[in-house]
C-alpha cells in the first residue's frame, strides 16, 4: 500500500474524504453538478503503524473519529502458552510420548523466529529481501525456482 502524499497544506486527500465522509456521513459526486451522495448504515474500521517507513502522521481530527487501540507485540512467554496451548488441546488424544515430544515445539519455533530475525536484522535490504523471498515462494508454488532467487542475508 502506497501512502498519501501530504499536499502543501499538510493534509493528505484521501484522508480529508473520509474525514468528511466519517463526520458528516455524505460526499459530493464530482461527476454529476456536486449531487450530495449521503451514506447510512455504515461501520468504519481502520488499522495503522507508527509513522516511519513511508508512512506519514494522520491527522489528529481524523483519529479522533476512532476508538483507538495500541496492540503492542507479544512477549516470548505469552506467545510460548498460546502455542502450548493450542498443540496441547489438539494432541490431547495422543499418547504421553507424543505429548512429551510436542511440549518442545514452542520453544523451538520461537528460537527459529528469534535466529530468523536476527539474521534479517543483521542484513542491510532486509526488507526488500524478505518481500522477494517472501513473493518468490508464493511463485515458486506455481513454477520452478529460478536460479537468481536472493536468499536472507545473514552475516
Amino acid at each position: 500500500m502506497i501512502a498519501a502524499q501530504v499536499d502543501t497544506y499538510g493534509t493528505q486527500q484521501p484522508i480529508t474524504l473520509l474525514l468528511t465522509l466519517i463526520s458528516r456521513g455524505f460526499i459530493y459526486d464530482r461527476d454529476k453538478d456536486l449531487n450530495q451522495k449521503i451514506l447510512r448504515d455504515m461501520t468504519y474500521v481502520g488499522a495503522m503503524g507508527p509513522p516511519g517507513g513511508g508512512r506519514n502522521n494522520v491527522d489528529p481530527r481524523f483519529v479522533a473519529l476512532f476508538s483507538v487501540f495500541n496492540l503492542p507485540d507479544p512477549t516470548s512467554e505469552v506467545l510460548k502458552h498460546m502455542y502450548s496451548s493450542i498443540i496441547n488441546e489438539r494432541l490431547r488424544d495422543f499418547s504421553p510420548s507424543v505429548k512429551d515430544a510436542a511440549s518442545k515445539f514452542p520453544d523451538a519455533m520461537l528460537e527459529l523466529f528469534s535466529y530468523i530475525l536476527e539474521s534479517l536484522m543483521r542484513c542491510p535490504h532486509f526488507k526488500l529481501n524478505f518481500n522477494l523471498n517472501f513473493f518468490q515462494t508464493q511463485a515458486s508454488r506455481r513454477r520452478p525456482r529460478s536460479s537468481t532467487t536472493s536468499s536472507i542475508c545473514a552475516t
